[in-house]
């Protein structure tokens, strides 16, 4: 019988703690505005009540693309309606970005590509989304021009740097470009490199 007596009173009060945290709960909402990777931070909303309007918040600026609008997912399908459409629970919206294209320029410095190079085997744009690797493989890089015939070995590529007319100092010292990382931001010039203008 203790027993029981016990099990009601544990149950009593369970019930009682539940009541109370319910009541002194918050029952406010928030909204986080997720902006993504190399763009400015927008502050999350809070204190929205339910049925209310998200307040329009300031626009993220990015050095990578222009922003578009804020979506309800990550894939951004649905644009959010903040004139017309309330909040029923806390949620995330989603920047969306028309990102840049920028141009990939290759300087070959005196030399020429292969006769028989595939058109866009060299990638002549990139976006801050993309990765850019540069292919390799005596029959698609550059052929120097040969400054001595009898000696066409000072003549072979050695691969990109992004300095013009850099000494041969500075050549070996410089790493040269074998890709561009994701990430990258702004128009580039590559220029090629070949065995004569460096000293060994």
């Amino acid at each position: 019988m203790k027993k029981i007596i016990l099990l009601f009173i544990l149950v009593f009060a369970s019930s009682v703690l539940v009541a109370c945290d319910n009541q002194s709960g918050d029952d406010t909402l928030s909204v986080v505005f997720f902006t993504g990777p190399g763009a400015t931070h927008v502050p999350t909303a809070y204190d929205l009540k339910v049925g209310g309007k998200i307040p329009l918040p300031e626009e993220p600026t990015s050095a990578a693309a222009d922003f578009v609008a804020w979506y309800k997912e990550p894939e951004c399908i649905n644009e959010w309606d903040f004139e017309n459409e309330t909040l029923s629970k806390s949620i995330t919206l989603y920047a969306k970005w028309d990102y840049f294209v920028f141009t990939i320029t290759y300087d070959l410095r005196g030399g020429y590509w292969p006769e028989d190079l595939a058109e866009g085997t060299y990638p002549t744009t990139y976006t801050y989304l993309t990765e850019v690797r540069f292919p390799t493989g005596t029959k698609v890089i550059p052929i120097s021009p040969k400054d001595d015939p009898n000696n066409p070995f000072r003549g072979l590529f050695l691969g990109w740097w992004l300095e013009p007319n850099m000494t041969a100092e500075e050549l070996r010292n410089t790493p040269k470009t074998e890709s561009i990382p994701k990430g990258s931001t702004g128009d580039i010039v590559l220029y090629a490199y070949y065995t004569r203008d460096r000293i060994f």
